[in-house]
């Protein structure tokens, strides 16, 4: 699983109902290309920064993430 394409395969296999409806599918897929195409856009600022302040960076990202993660069941 080393492509975005596959990602996006196992993503469309746990997430998505498989009777979604085409327009779900193709709208799902956006925005799954848009996160990818914003984390990629971070990643790349990131590469710029000192080896602390990356790794800084990438843990604040992780934070931020397991927040939303929690939030999801409010």
């Amino acid at each position: 699983m080393n492509t975005i394409q596959s990602q996006w395969e196992s993503f469309l296999k746990d997430v998505v109902p498989e009777d979604a409806e085409q327009v779900q599918i193709t709208e799902t897929q956006k925005a799954f290309y848009g996160g990818i195409a914003a984390l990629l856009s971070l990643q790349l600022k990131m590469v710029e920064l000192s080896d602390d302040a990356g790794l800084m960076l990438m843990e604040s990202w992780t934070q931020e993430l397991d927040d939303y993660i929690k939030n999801q069941g409010d």
